[in-house]
Parts: C-alpha cells; sequence; structure tokens
C-alpha cells in the first residue's frame, strides 16, 4: 500500500488576490492622510516663522531706539525700517528684503543667502534663517514705520501657492495670521 500525502504550504492565487485588494484599500485611504499631514508640517514652517517675525517687531517697537545726536530720547513706537544713517536704498530697508519666494522651485527647499539676511530690517528685528525653507519671507512697513505686514509665500506645486500675512498695528497689536491662495 501506497501512503500519498499533499503538501498544502502555499496560498492560492484567490488568497494573494485578497491580500494585494486589502493592501490597496489600505493605502487608498492612507496616503491623502499623509499628505495632508505633509502639507500641514510646511504651513507650520510659515506660521512659526512669521509669528517669531511678527513677535520680534512687537518688542522693538515696544523699545526705544531713536536718540538725538545728543543721547537724549528722541522717539519710540516704530517698527523696525529705515532709519537715518542707514544710507540704503528704501527697497533694502525692509519692503522686498528676502522675498525670494519667487525664486523658489515648487515643492522644494531653498536656502535663502546671507545677503538677503544682512539688510537692516532683519538685523533689527533679529531673524534670520539658515536651514533650508519651502517659504520665502517679506517684510514691510508703512505709516513712517507705524504698521507692518510680514508675509510667507511659497509655491507647492504649479498651481499652488501658499500666502500667510501678519501685521502689526500702531498701537503694537498683532492681527491674526490669516492664509492666502
Amino acid at each position: 500500500m501506497h501512503n500519498c500525502t499533499i503538501n498544502n504550504n502555499g496560498f492560492t492565487l484567490i488568497e494573494l488576490m485578497i491580500v494585494v485588494a486589502i493592501i490597496g484599500i489600505l493605502a487608498g485611504i492612507s496616503v491623502p492622510s499623509l499628505l495632508h499631514y505633509i502639507d500641514d508640517s510646511k504651513l507650520s514652517e510659515a506660521r512659526g516663522n512669521l509669528r517669531t517675525i511678527a513677535d520680534n517687531a512687537v518688542t522693538y517697537f515696544n523699545t526705544e531706539h531713536y536718540f538725538d545726536t545728543n543721547g537724549t530720547h528722541k522717539t519710540d513706537g516704530r517698527y523696525p525700517g529705515c532709519q537715518d544713517g542707514d544710507n540704503v536704498a528704501p527697497v533694502d530697508c525692509g519692503a522686498a528684503a528676502a522675498k525670494t519666494y519667487t525664486t523658489l522651485q515648487p515643492g522644494l527647499k531653498m536656502k535663502i543667502g546671507d545677503a538677503e539676511w544682512s539688510k537692516p530690517v532683519w538685523i533689527r528685528l533679529g531673524f534670520r534663517l539658515d536651514a533650508p525653507v519651502y517659504y520665502g519671507y517679506e517684510y514691510t512697513t508703512a505709516d513712517s514705520t507705524r504698521t507692518f505686514t510680514a508675509t510667507a509665500t511659497a509655491k507647492f506645486d504649479a498651481n499652488k501657492t501658499s500666502k500667510f500675512s501678519i501685521s502689526g498695528s500702531e498701537k503694537g497689536a498683532l492681527s491674526m495670521l490669516k492664509e492666502v491662495q
């Protein structure tokens, strides 16, 4: 008598197709969530850096920075901007400082050069980014430096531009951060 045994150590084609289908469904559910979290992390860069710029501007606003030649207090309550003796064009005092988002490649980080951060307004703000960033940053003053607006702009793909801004008022108060697309 001959005894025959069947060895069932493998998977059938149906079982493999079911596993592939389950993996496909899980990927279809999880990939959009993952992309959402990646976008949120990029947005947090802009929010955090703009908040730092705004906090530094308000600190500057509340500190005495302008003095007469004899050393007496002249005026305070101004945001960082051009000052007498800067000997630079107004555009270099803040209006277009570090407006690098126009050269950012969509979806890629870029290091902003030292020349951008050496402009008077960034020095007065005490703000500099040495690590590569998704966003380009701009700081402008108006009303003889009694108000300011800081913006962060990035292009994540050919059709999606992300822009945040925060503003400071004449009384040293900040407006809410806004996203403009």
